[in-house]
C-alpha cells in the first residue's frame, strides 16, 4: 500500500512537472506571438526584445534535437527503451507542429523587421539601439549597396551643393507616423492628441504665411486626455509611441 501511494504521488508530482513547463513554454508563446503582432502592426521599427528572441530561439533548437532523438528511435525501430515507437512517432509529430509555428513567428518577424530596415534605411541610422548586431550590420550592407547604386545613376551627375541637401530630415524618407492605429490601454495614460500632428503643423503654418487669426475649427480646448486600462481607441500613432514603447498599450489588429 505504501509503495503503491509513493508511486501514485510520484505520478502526481510528474504531471504537476509537465503541466508547469507546458504552461511556461505556452506563455513564452504567447510573448512571442505579442511582439511578432506588434511588429506587424506598428509602423516604425520597434526596439528588439532580446529576451524573448533568445529564449525561443534557444527552445526552437531543443525541439530539433528531440525530433531528430525521436525520428532515429522511429527509423530503427528500437523498443527496447522506455518509449515504445509508436509513441515516439506521435511525440515526433506533435513536436515538429510546435516548432513550426515557433519557427514561423520567428520568420515573419525577421522579414517584417528587414523590410523597416530597407524601406527607412537612412531614417534607421539613428535606430541602431534598437537593432540586434545582425540587423545592424544588415542595414550597413544594404546601405552602402543603395549608395553605390545612386552615385552611379544620380549623384554623380548633381552639383555637390545639392549633396548636402538630401541628408536634410524632410528629404529622408521616414514611417508615417501619423497612421492610425487600433489600440487597447493596458494602464492608465494621457494622450497629448496633438503630438506629431504634420498636417495640423503644416494647417498653423499656412496660416501664419496668411497673417491669419482665425481659431481652428477642430481646437477642442485642451489637447490631452486621460485613457483608462482596457480601453480600446482608434489614434495616430505619434500620439501613443512612447506608451507603446514602454508597453503601456498594445496595438491590435
Amino acid at each position: 500500500g505504501e509503495a503503491a501511494a509513493a508511486g501514485l504521488d510520484g505520478a502526481v508530482a510528474d504531471d504537476e512537472d509537465a503541466a508547469d513547463a507546458a504552461a511556461a513554454e505556452d506563455d513564452d508563446y504567447a510573448a512571442l506571438k505579442t511582439l511578432w503582432a506588434q511588429e506587424l502592426l506598428c509602423p516604425e521599427l520597434l526596439p528588439r526584445d532580446n529576451v524573448t528572441l533568445d529564449s525561443q530561439l534557444e527552445l526552437l533548437r531543443n525541439q530539433e534535437d528531440t525530433i531528430e532523438e525521436l525520428q532515429e528511435r522511429v527509423a530503427s525501430g528500437d523498443a527496447s527503451g522506455s518509449t515504445d515507437p509508436l509513441l515516439a512517432s506521435l511525440a515526433a509529430g506533435i513536436y515538429k507542429m510546435e516548432s513550426d509555428r515557433v519557427r514561423f513567428l520567428l520568420a515573419d518577424l525577421t522579414r517584417t523587421r528587414l523590410a523597416k530596415i530597407e524601406n527607412h534605411a537612412l531614417h534607421n541610422r539613428d535606430l541602431v539601439d534598437r537593432m540586434s548586431a545582425d540587423e545592424v550590420e544588415y542595414l550597413k550592407t544594404y546601405g552602402g549597396l543603395v549608395e553605390r547604386h545612386f552615385n552611379r545613376t544620380v549623384l554623380n551627375a548633381m552639383p555637390k551643393e545639392a549633396w548636402r541637401k538630401l541628408n536634410e530630415p524632410d528629404m529622408i524618407d521616414s514611417p508615417d507616423l501619423d497612421a492610425y492605429v487600433f489600440c487597447k490601454v493596458l494602464e492608465t495614460v494621457e494622450i497629448d492628441s496633438s503630438t506629431g500632428d504634420k498636417k495640423k503643423k503644416a494647417r498653423s503654418s499656412a496660416r501664419d504665411d496668411d497673417d491669419s487669426d482665425d481659431d481652428d475649427d477642430d481646437e477642442m480646448g485642451n489637447s490631452i486626455q486621460e485613457h483608462t486600462a482596457g480601453s480600446f481607441l482608434i489614434a495616430r500613432y505619434a500620439t501613443i509611441q512612447k506608451h507603446v514603447l514602454e508597453g503601456r498599450i498594445v496595438l491590435l489588429v
